[in-house]
């Protein structure tokens, strides 16, 4: 082990201490022996999109094709849910969208969520979010917050997202969370431009001088704007330049980026939830099993693992060109999604 990863390896532990608290500890352990030793139905993390709505219109985005006119759920549906969740033994949440920020009931969600024991988890775009929002959510026991950061310079970043000034708001909700300190995490999708570019070891650089508690992969996906882009995903040469980049920085790194092991939907680890509650493998495979208004979750989760998407476990199924063929690119452009098949 070199002395760089064994420097991210205790890193990535100090992060997971600053960001656990010590009565979720025991959640998370308990969890584990459920659902590892009594083999229970019940997904690990759950994101919950309280909105399709987003300032930006990034190039890549990939829920660009729901629709954001729909009636969205209120508060009190939300809690409702939250609880549902608590109750079927799930143990993370992760608040997304869209933008959550656009919902002024954000920090009220993340504390109803702490009080029932739940890590709690807030990924933006940084656009719209103020040092007095932060000192709410730290306050009402937010455990971290995900920041998209598409490039280490204004150029790079604010042409990803097309939105001028963009980057200095992240540089600035970074600095905001080291002052509150939250754990605060860069957010980056492995375009093949900022591989081929090395503008990603830019970023991890930036991270670094920062202070980010860890940078989180995300992988190019062909869908959304870029359904149909096959180009665009990562081959095993991309991701071996990235492990390289990575090789050089201290900087802890999450997410399922360059992992080729199983998805999160086939191995039940997590579960995506609409702003109108349709329950969804993942916010880019735009199918529902149920709405968790009207159903339990562990139902809605094993309809989905013995579906024939899901019966075999596998890495990223939208990476597979078979999977796209058959499942996303017959739906017709304008059609409602997701589409309901329950």
């Amino acid at each position: 082990m070199s002395l760089k990863t064994a420097g991210r390896f205790l890193n990535l532990l100090k992060f997971i201490m600053n960001t656990v608290y010590s009565q979720q500890a025991g959640s998370l352990a308990i969890y584990h022996f459920k659902k590892y030793t009594l083999n229970t139905c019940v997904p690990e993390v759950v994101y919950l999109a309280l909105t399709f709505k987003c300032q930006f219109k990034c190039e890549y985005c990939g829920i660009d094709s729901y629709p954001k006119h729909n009636k969205e759920l209120s508060y009190d549906e939300w809690k409702g849910i939250i609880n549902k969740l608590k109750l079927s033994g799930v143990l993370r949440i992760e608040f997304s969208g869209g933008e959550p920020f656009l919902r002024e009931d954000l920090e009220d969600l993340v504390y109803f969520s702490s009080k029932k024991g739940l890590i709690t988890t807030v990924s933006t775009n940084g656009w719209s979010v103020t040092g007095g929002r932060i000192k709410k959510l730290k306050n009402n026991g937010l455990n971290c917050l995900c920041v998209s950061l598409d490039g280490a310079s204004e150029e790079n970043h604010d042409k990803a997202c097309l939105t001028k000034g963009s980057f200095s708001r992240v540089l600035e909700l970074i600095n905001i969370c080291r002052k509150e300190r939250l754990p605060c995490v860069i957010s980056t999708i492995l375009r093949k431009e900022i591989i081929a570019s090395r503008e990603f070891a830019r970023i991890l650089e930036l991270g670094e001088k920062m202070h980010v508690s860890g940078i989180r992969l995300i992988s190019p996906l062909a869908v959304g704007k870029w359904l149909g882009k096959d180009k665009e995903i990562l081959t095993p040469e991309d991701k071996d330049a990235i492990r390289g980049m990575i090789d050089c920085h201290f900087v802890p790194v999450v997410g399922r980026g360059i992992n080729d092991g199983p998805c999160g939907v086939s191995n039940g680890y997590s579960i995506f939830i609409s702003p109108i509650g349709e329950v969804q493998p993942c916010g880019y495979i735009p199918y529902s099993f149920g709405n968790i208004l009207k159903d339990e979750l562990p139902s809605i989760s094993k309809r989905i693992l013995i579906n024939e998407m899901f019966k075999k476990k596998s890495s990223c199924r939208i990476e597979n060109y078979e999977f796209r063929h058959k499942y996303l690119y017959p739906i017709e452009q304008g059609a409602e999604t997701p589409i309901k098949l329950y």
